[in-house]
């Protein structure tokens, strides 16, 4: 139930948005793109909200083609929160994979319940340095998306090591160490499309992207193991989800060049 609430509460906030942008979108003669996406969130969460002002920065356009070029600019801001969201999403449920299944893993390769999970552990605590590290790297190289596709590309090659190769413990050291890189490069992200007047609501949909993700990546990925018969499927699936997070980037830096300039 507050899941629910959660969902019709940035459904609401959409289309709050979308209605404001609509009062001064609307094409003469027909129905504007705003109100025809507008709608659907009024039918969902039952919003009544009318008397919305204007954004300031399309006051003042006339041209039908000016008021299309400024609605696109903000659709192109909510595609890439929900593509930075996206990709934090799929590596947080990437690396869940390793401390959801780990232990079990171990145990099936004849380690004891405390042992497996001590080893498991050593992920978690090696990560908590590497986390500052990533974002100190970031600043000082100004590479912050290279950072990102190289600790993608080797953290989903040590996933598929993990439960095939024989040295566990330097695995997960590695793991430990690289994994916590592209925590902060990827939390930049949505600064990169937010202004400081849309951050609140920006951020809100970062995070509900990565909750989705976070909700159904697990069961997906016990779904896997279940299925071969292994844990090694599972962390195939999270080491598959890493691997596609530089896709996402570069979908996510493409946007700006497929938005329009405001004249």
């Amino acid at each position: 139930m507050p899941i629910s609430f959660a969902a019709c509460n940035v459904i609401g906030a959409i289309d709050r948005h979308i209605m404001r942008s609509q009062v001064e979108w609307q094409l003469q003669g027909g129905w504007s793109v705003a109100q025809s996406l507008g709608n659907p969130c009024r039918s969902v969460c039952g919003s009544r909200h009318h008397s919305i002002p204007v954004p300031k920065r399309c006051r003042g356009r006339t041209a039908a083609g000016q008021r299309i070029r400024c609605y696109l600019a903000d659709i192109g801001v909510l595609i890439g929160l929900y593509f930075a969201g996206l990709i934090w999403g799929m590596f947080n449920v990437g690396f869940a994979m390793i401390v959801s299944f780990g232990p079990s893993m171990l145990v099936e390769r004849g380690r004891s319940i405390a042992a497996a999970g001590s080893t498991i552990s050593i992920v978690l605590w090696v990560s908590v340095g590497s986390v500052p590290s990533g974002g100190f790297l970031a600043d000082r190289t100004k590479r912050p998306r290279s950072i990102i596709v190289a600790s993608c590309i080797v953290v989903a090659t040590l996933m598929v090591l993990l439960p095939r190769g024989g040295a566990v413990v330097l695995i997960i050291i590695a793991l430990g160490l690289i994994s916590g890189l592209p925590a902060g490069p990827i939390m930049s992200l949505p600064a990169r499309v937010l202004q400081p007047q849309t951050r609140s609501i920006g951020m809100g949909l970062f995070f509900t992207m990565f909750y989705a993700c976070m909700m159904l990546g697990p069961v997906v990925g016990g779904a896997c193991a279940k299925w071969a018969g292994s844990t090694a499927a599972a962390f195939d699936f999270g080491a598959a989800l890493i691997l596609a997070c530089p896709l996402v980037l570069w979908g996510f830096n493409r946007i700006p060049q497929m938005v329009p300039k405001l004249a």
